[in-house]
């Protein structure tokens, strides 16, 4: 089976590089503009713009260079946690600004702060820290360990003073799903000793907090952390009619990994999982990886069989998987991370409610199809010209080796974005 899929993977990376697939395309809801009238253009202030704290999530996002793929991890998370209040901290070295991607999900109630040039290393000498041609990438490395760290407590704290509860900390790659069982598991090797059970409490036409808040799940009224399983989805993709259903006639499916990727291994094997933490709780207790974030006060089952929750994480196709910037993945990389071995099929969780609409229609449901377009899919097409013209001009730089890093760090340079 890893053989077989190698190959499909093989063949997906031949016609990302040669062939100019359907989602480059800018007819058939490729195009820059809307392609369809509709009076339904404006969100609503009902649903959207006075959820209270207790009612909504928060996030804090440590980004670089993922432009492409934010404007759908935004809308996912706005429409499933949901998700309001995002802290972002800008890697200082990033090539490529992220802030009219913010202004647009600023319109539509999300309250978010970008924190650029290491404004929250607890020690100055760290925030004058220069990256130049020089540098190792055993130094860069870790250095990006240490920024994790720093930022995720300062991001917390900051949420804390905030009086914000449930927070996700994991990377724009990944999404949290409603850890639904797989056909063929075995309900009985899930259930816990006393006899209850939150995954056959799931409804996944609630949101997030809306379970958490109904008490079906006591691990988060036990814990100020829990840690979540992780599954790894390649970059092997279902038939574009069947990635189609449930989705306005507007978009294309195409344009969305957690609609374009169905495939997973089964939940027995998962990656290293990611947490949320309630940052009402947080007492400054020291980060210790960006995994299980607060250590032994992370409780839920690494294997996910007692979670209400995952995280999907995609590897998404190889025009955005190859980024600009320090280190960046090239098609080796790409092969490498699909090598999963045994899939499964996944079509629940791109589903929101009912099995006939999925998250981005009723994410257009809340915001009004027009603003829904403008924020996703023609975001993610203006981002990916901008990505590939950024990336032939390094190239016929000469790649890494022809990139002034100690340029892009210096003063000038790290005030790129302000």
């Amino acid at each position: 089976m890893k053989k077989v899929l190698i190959i499909a993977v093989l063949v997906l990376l031949v016609r990302e590089l040669f062939v100019t697939p359907q989602l480059h395309s800018a007819t058939a809801h490729g195009g820059l503009l809307f392609p369809i009238s509709s009076d339904d253009t404006k969100p609503s202030d009902e649903k959207i713009q006075h959820i209270p704290y207790s009612s909504s999530f928060s996030a804090c996002l440590l980004f670089k260079d993922d432009n492409v793929i934010l404007p759908e991890w935004l809308a996912y998370h706005y429409t499933v946690l949901p998700l309001r209040r995002v802290i972002v901290g800008i890697d200082p070295v990033s090539i490529i600004d992220p802030t009219p991607i913010f202004e647009l999900y600023r319109t539509i109630g999300m309250n978010i702060t970008v924190w650029k040039n290491d404004s929250f290393w607890p020690f100055e000498d760290s925030q004058n820290f220069t990256f130049h041609n020089g540098t190792s990438y055993d130094v860069m490395r870790s250095r990006h360990k240490d920024r994790q760290k720093y930022f995720y407590q300062a991001c917390l704290r900051q949420l804390r003073d905030e009086k914000r509860r449930w927070t996700i900390l994991y990377d724009t790659d990944e999404y949290i799903a409603f850890n639904y069982f797989d056909d063929d598991e075995d309900y009985s090797q899930s259930q816990p000793d006393d006899g209850t059970m939150a995954r056959i409490k799931l409804n996944q036409s609630s949101t997030v907090v809306e379970h958490i808040n109904s008490h079906a799940d006591p691990q988060f009224d036990k814990s100020t952390c829990i840690y979540l399983a992780r599954y790894l989805f390649p970059s092997l993709e279902s038939n574009h009619d069947v990635i189609q259903q449930g989705t306005d006639k507007v978009f294309n499916a195409s344009f969305f990994n957690t609609l374009r990727y169905r495939y997973r291994p089964p939940l027995g094997g998962p990656q290293r999982g990611k947490s949320m933490v309630d940052a009402s709780r947080y007492a400054d207790e020291s980060v210790k990886t960006p995994h299980k974030v607060l250590g032994n006060k992370c409780i839920g089952d690494w294997i996910g069989k007692q979670n209400s929750f995952r995280i999907h994480h995609y590897v998404g196709p190889l025009e955005t998987f190859h980024r600009p910037g320090f280190a960046k993945k090239d098609a080796s990389d790409f092969i490498r991370r699909n090598e999963v071995g045994k899939v499964v099929v996944d079509n629940r969780t791109p589903m929101y409610g009912s099995e006939s609409m999925t998250w981005l229609s009723h994410f257009a449901k809340l915001v009004g199809m027009e603003t829904a377009f403008r924020l996703t899919q023609n975001l993610i097409w203006r981002e990916k010209i901008e990505l590939q013209a950024i990336l032939k001009k390094q190239d016929s730089e000469g790649g890494l080796q022809g990139t002034n890093w100690s340029a892009i760090s210096s003063k000038e340079g790290s005030k790129l974005f302000d």
